[in-house]
């Protein structure tokens, strides 16, 4: 059990120095924009109308904490994922097992756009290629969507 430990311990400070390595290398990414009031607030992208509960200050607490998780996500939990990745720890072999291995590290597909971004700057190719694909479908599945809905019965 406690060699168990150990090695829990030395992969969570290996993970945690990919982390910092990346960061150090990151390129001068845009500010992360996230519309705040969807992520703290509604449950389904389709939601028509809905109100934030809370008092201002519980609210203003509540963007506050999401934007932290943002930046924790996309400073941290990307770049070490991609880093295990790279290093062939976790290999997605397909789009539906790429998002299954971002939902079990934590990582929304929201962010596969900083995915993609964090493999150009610790070079894995193939996780690039493969979270471009993936955006590319996700892409094509709302435009085919749409199309489909606009024709009618």
């Amino acid at each position: 059990r406690l060699k168990e430990l150990e090695q829990v311990a030395a992969n969570a400070a290996a993970n945690e120095a990919a982390g910092e390595a990346a960061a150090k290398t990151k390129p001068e990414v845009p500010p992360l924009e996230l519309n705040v009031d969807a992520v703290a607030g509604a449950r389904s992208p389709d939601a028509a109308c809905w109100k934030l509960a809370g008092t201002e200050a519980e609210i203003a607490a509540d963007r506050k904490a999401v934007e932290e998780v943002a930046e924790f996500l996309t400073s941290r939990v990307i770049p070490s994922v991609v880093q295990r990745c790279r290093d062939m720890e976790l290999l997605p072999m397909d789009g539906a097992h790429l998002v299954e291995l971002l939902h079990q590290e934590g990582i929304n597909v929201r962010y596969l756009g900083r995915v993609i971004e964090a493999a150009e700057v610790a070079p894995a190719p193939y996780l690039k290629q493969l979270a471009r694909r993936e955006v590319l479908a996700r892409a094509a599945k709302h435009v085919f969507r749409a199309a489909l809905r606009r024709t009618g019965p």
